[in-house]
């Protein structure tokens, strides 16, 4: 009984195997196996059996992958792709749910080689963290396809800044709206522009190199702003 019972365990992992996969003919027929053992377990199953099933579902099992393309992931972009955690990190997931589809979509670009698309999502995440501290210094956002009125608007601000009291607090406030706005201004000239506008492309080392500016500058402004009601929506790696 024990010998049964480790067969039924083995083709019960290979059925999980075929699931994951999608091998749908192959988990239906080891689905039809499985019941016919637990239906013969009493009156004993000979050793011969297992092994014809075993010889049957490698060929279905084999005739089914060949309708099955299979990508490698490098192995230093790896971590892009299979993950446990938010790639940005819990803060920026929960404070920035918006944004978590982008972060998602950057990461697995950039993990299967399309760099350009990476970037293109890294600007959008971007947006995310743009229109939090327009909203916190209640600038006006109209016209958002055009991030230089919207910086303008957030510069206007913290210049205003200046005109009020001194103390450590709002020091400290205006210390980090006036480094958020050179940030912006910097990735606007530097990248989206170029990227949203179809005039660049950006080879692998250029591309890592945004990737964790972009996450280090979310991350930082994840520390004082944040989305309202913003859902959570990281689900895990693909």
């Amino acid at each position: 009984d024990d010998d049964v019972a480790w067969i039924i365990e083995q083709f019960m992992g290979l059925k999980s195997h075929c699931r994951q996969l999608r091998l749908t003919i192959s988990e239906r027929l080891i689905e039809e196996t499985l019941l016919v053992f637990h239906r013969d377990r009493g009156v004993g199953i000979r050793w011969a059996r297992p092994r014809t099933e075993v010889g049957f579902f490698s060929r279905t099992i084999d005739a089914e992958l060949h309708d099955r393309l299979f990508l490698f992931v490098a192995p230093d972009r790896a971590p892009f792709y299979d993950w446990i955690e938010p790639p940005f990190g819990w803060q920026v997931a929960l404070k920035f749910g918006s944004a978590s589809h982008d972060i998602i979509e950057a990461c697995l670009c950039f993990a299967l080689d399309r760099d350009t698309a990476a970037v293109f999502h890294l600007m959008r995440i971007l947006g995310k963290g743009l229109t939090a501290v327009a909203t916190a210094l209640s600038v006006p956002i109209t016209g958002f396809e055009n991030w230089k009125n919207v910086i303008d608007g957030i510069e206007a601000n913290v210049r205003a800044m200046e005109q009020q009291s001194r103390s450590e607090a709002k020091l400290a406030e205006q210390e980090f709206y006036s480094e958020a706005t050179k940030e912006f201004r910097y990735f606007k000239d530097a990248w989206r522009n170029h990227v949203m506008h179809g005039r660049s492309t950006y080879p692998p080392e250029e591309s890592l190199k945004i990737m964790n500016h972009v996450r280090d500058f979310m991350r930082h402004l994840a520390t004082r702003l944040g989305e309202p009601s913003t859902p959570y929506r990281f689900s895990g790696c693909p």
